[in-house]
C-alpha cells in the first residue's frame, strides 16, 4: 500500500460543519459529574484491595486466587467491553448508558458482599468490569459534543481529576468503613442481617452511586456534532484495512511502544493492588492507620500532575516535540532504584515518602502514553490506536500486574511475609523494561525524523502535542 494511503488529508469545502457549542455553565456542570463519576468507580474497584486478609480468611482463599479476582476477572472484561460501548456511545443516548453503568457498578459492588466463594466473586468482578467499561468512551463522547474545542482540554482536565480524587476517597473511606462496619459486624446489620466486616464495607461503599447515577439527569443529552468524527483524508480501502496495513507498515514502533506503556501500567496496576497489604503484613497497621497517610500520599501525587504537565511545557518550548516520552523516560530512571528499595524500608513513614514518588511516576503513564500517540500516528488513525492500547493495557497490565505479584508470593517464597519481595521484583522488571522500550522508540523516531525516511511519520512529529496538552 502506497505512503499516500496514510496521509491526512483537509476537510472537504462543501462538507457541513457543526457549529461549536456553548461551554455554559452546564457544560462545566457536566465535566464535574463525570469526574465524580470516574471518581465513584475507582473508590469501588479498588476498596477491596484494603480487605485482602480479611477476605482470604472469610473466604479461604489464595493470594494468587484473590488477585485473579483484582486482576485478569476485571481487565480482561473491562478491555473486552471497552470498545462494544464506545460502539453504543456513538448510536445511542449517553445519558441512559452512563445511568446503566453507574447503577450497575454500584450493583456489582454491593453483590460482591453477598459473595460466598472464589466463584463468586470472580462472577461480581466481571460484572463490574462490564460496567465501568462504558464510561470513559462514553465520557469522552459528551463532553466532546458539549464543550467548544477551545474549552475542551480543560474540561477533560477536570474529568482527569477523577482517579486520584476516587484513589484519596478510598484510602480515607476504607479506614473508616471497616472500623464502623467492625463495631456491628457481631450483630445484625440494618437490611442485610449478619455479615462479615468487608461485606458490610461492600454494601457501604456500593450504595450510593444507585442514588448517585440518577445525577445524570441533571444534564442535558448534547447535541451530536455532524461530521465531527470524518476525516476526508486520502486513504485506500476501508479504515479498518488501511489501520491494520499502518500497524504493519510500522510494527517496529507500535509494538514497542503499545508493550512499553502496558507494562508500566503492570507496575502501577501491582502497586495499587498489593500495598495495602504489605502495609499490613510488614508493618502491622491497621486501615484506619495507614489510610489518612495513602490519603495523603494519593492526594499529593495528583497535585503533582500540574508541576509535571508544566515542566513537560517547558521541555516542548526548547524544541522537544516528544517531549512527553522523553521526560516519563526521566522519570523511570528515578523509579528503577525507588522500586527497589522502598519495599525494604525500616519504618512505614519512610516507606510513604518513597511511596509518594513512586506513585506519582507510575499511575500517570497511561497520560504519557495518550500524549505520545500523536507522534507517529497520522491524524485518521489516532482514535483506533488509542482504542488499541486501550485493549492491550488492561490486559497486560492485569496479567502481568496483581497476578504476578502473588504468583511470586505463593509459589515461589511461599511465604506471605515476602510480598515486599514480589513487589519490588514486578515493579522494577516491569519499569526497566519500559524504559528499554521508550529509549528504543525515541532513537527509531528521531533517526527516522532525521533521515526523512517515512514521509508519514515525519508530518507527525511536526505536529506533536502542543503545550499545555500533557500532563
Amino acid at each position: 500500500m502506497s505512503s499516500e494511503a496514510y496521509r491526512v488529508g483537509h476537510k472537504s469545502p462543501d462538507r457541513p460543519q457543526a457549529a461549536e457549542p456553548a461551554g455554559n455553565i452546564w457544560a462545566w456542570w457536566l465535566a464535574i459529574l463525570l469526574a465524580l463519576y470516574y471518581a465513584l468507580s475507582v473508590v469501588d474497584r479498588v476498596i477491596v484491595v484494603h480487605m485482602v486478609d480479611l477476605i482470604k480468611h472469610d473466604l479461604s482463599i489464595t493470594d494468587f486466587e484473590l488477585s485473579l479476582v483484582f486482576g485478569p476477572a476485571f481487565g480482561i472484561t473491562y478491555a473486552v467491553f471497552s470498545y462494544p460501548w464506545g460502539w453504543a456511545a456513538d448510536r445511542f443516548q449517553r445519558r441512559w448508558i452512563m445511568f446503566l453503568a453507574v447503577a450497575g457498578w454500584s450493583l456489582a459492588t454491593v453483590g460482591t458482599g453477598f459473595a460466598r466463594s472464589f466463584e463468586e466473586l470472580i462472577a461480581w468482578r466481571v460484572l463490574l468490569g462490564v460496567a465501568e467499561a462504558a464510561i470513559a468512551p462514553t465520557a469522552l463522547s459528551m463532553l466532546t459534543d458539549r464543550l467548544p474545542a477551545n474549552r475542551l482540554a480543560t474540561a477533560l482536565g477536570i474529568y482527569n481529576t477523577g482517579p486520584k480524587t476516587g484513589a484519596t476517597l478510598a484510602y480515607v473511606l476504607a479506614g473508616l468503613a471497616i472500623a464502623w462496619a467492625t463495631s456491628i459486624a457481631a450483630g445484625d446489620a440494618p437490611f442485610f442481617g449478619h455479615r462479615k466486616t468487608w461485606q458490610l464495607v461492600m454494601f457501604m461503599i456500593g450504595a450510593p452511586g444507585f442514588v448517585l447515577a440518577f445525577l445524570i439527569w441533571t444534564v442535558k443529552e448534547p447535541a451530536r456534532r455532524a461530521g465531527q468524527s470524518e476525516i476526508s483524508a486520502t486513504v485506500e480501502g476501508t479504515d479498518a484495512t488501511t489501520f491494520l496495513a499502518f500497524l504493519r507498515a510500522n510494527a517496529r514502533l507500535v509494538i514497542p511502544f503499545v508493550a512499553a506503556f502496558s507494562l508500566a501500567g503492570a507496575a502501577a496496576l501491582a502497586l495499587t493492588t498489593w500495598t495495602p497489604a504489605f502495609i499490613v503484613r510488614t508493618y502491622g497497621w491497621s486501615p484506619i492507620q495507614y489510610g489518612p497517610w495513602m490519603g495523603a500520599v494519593s492526594a499529593v501525587g495528583g497535585f503533582s500532575v500540574v508541576i509535571k504537565g508544566a515542566v513537560v511545557d517547558w521541555i516542548y518550548s526548547r524544541g522537544h516535540r516528544d517531549a512527553a516520552m522523553q521526560f516519563y523516560s526521566w522519570l523511570l530512571f528515578l523509579f528503577l532504584p525507588l522500586g527497589g528499595l522502598s519495599f525494604f524500608a525500616p519504618t512505614p513513614y519512610v516507606f510513604f515518602v518513597c511511596f509518594l514518588f513512586l506513585s506519582a511516576i507510575a499511575i500517570s503513564g497511561f497520560l504519557y502514553a495518550m500524549a505520545s500517540i500523536h507522534l507517529f500516528t497520522p491524524q485518521q488513525f489516532r482514535g483506533q490506536m488509542l482504542g488499541l492500547l486501550m485493549v492491550v493495557y488492561p490486559l497486560v497490565s492485569s496479567l502481568f500486574g496483581p497476578t504476578l505479584t502473588a504468583g511470586l508470593t505463593d509459589f515461589v517464597f511461599q511465604d506471605q511475609a515476602k510480598l515486599g519481595w514480589s513487589l519490588a521484583i514486578v515493579t522494577t522488571g516491569c519499569m526497566a523494561v519500559t524504559l528499554i522500550l521508550l529509549r528504543y522508540v525515541l532513537r527509531l523516531l528521531a533517526r527516522t525524523a532525521k533521515a526523512d525516511i517515512n514521509n508519514d511519520i515525519k508530518p507527525a512529529i511536526e505536529v506533536a502535542t502542543s503545550p499545555g496538552r500533557v500532563v
